[in-house]
């Protein structure tokens, strides 16, 4: 499970670094609060709540790497005079305004992927039969069940490979600072013929 975010906290450490007191800030911090909730919630088998931080984790996401290109919407929502900007919109705005993204979509499937990793938090937020909830049981046992604890992980690193997926397509430019096991560990599994075809190059492993 420690090695479930693995790409996702590059990421919040990167971004923090390059865009430090830039507008939405605050939704990496709570993004990394998200990710160490869940480290504290599963082993107390507290899952609904684990899950519930892992979809939330997904929300600010996707909310920051909208607000820090829009810091007047963003102090908009800071003051009261503005509605948050739900993952439909904010997805559509990087289609028609982050550098290669729409053919990078294409090519990658990342909306279906965010899509159906959305759906199953939700099923298993939701005990939806077959992809709910486990039963829940008494907190003073003193071991975690295998069968109860491995969807919330396996949720968990789809979740890391699907945020890895979208920072790539909208932040690719930032990857190159990155120490070359924290740039092997991002680009692994990513076919890099098929980010040229999006027109994203990137130096050599």
């Amino acid at each position: 499970m420690l090695h479930s975010f693995d790409r996702s906290l590059i990421w919040l450490k990167l971004l923090q670094q390059t865009y430090s007191r830039q507008p939405g800030e605050v939704l990496l911090v709570s993004a990394h609060s998200k990710i160490i909730e869940l480290w504290v919630l599963v082993p107390l088998k507290l899952l609904h709540s684990a899950s519930v931080s892992l979809r939330t984790l997904i929300d600010m996401v996707f909310s920051y790497s909208y607000y820090l290109y829009h810091p007047r919407e963003w102090s908009s929502i800071c003051s009261g005079q503005d509605n948050w900007e739900g993952r439909a919109i904010v997805f559509d705005w990087h289609i028609q305004f982050s550098p290669c993204f729409k053919e990078y979509n294409k090519v990658f499937g990342i909306k279906l992927i965010l899509d159906d990793l959305y759906s199953d938090l939700s099923c298993f937020i939701h005990g939806i039969p077959a992809k709910g909830l486990p039963s829940m049981q008494s907190l003073d046992r003193t071991e975690l069940n295998k069968t109860e604890v491995t969807p919330v992980i396996d949720l968990a690193d789809r979740l890391d490979y699907s945020l890895n997926l979208l920072l790539i397509g909208i932040f690719y430019k930032l990857l190159p600072v990155l120490g070359h096991a924290e740039y092997k560990l991002i680009l692994s599994g990513i076919d890099k013929t098929k980010l040229s075809s999006c027109g994203i190059t990137l130096p050599a492993l």
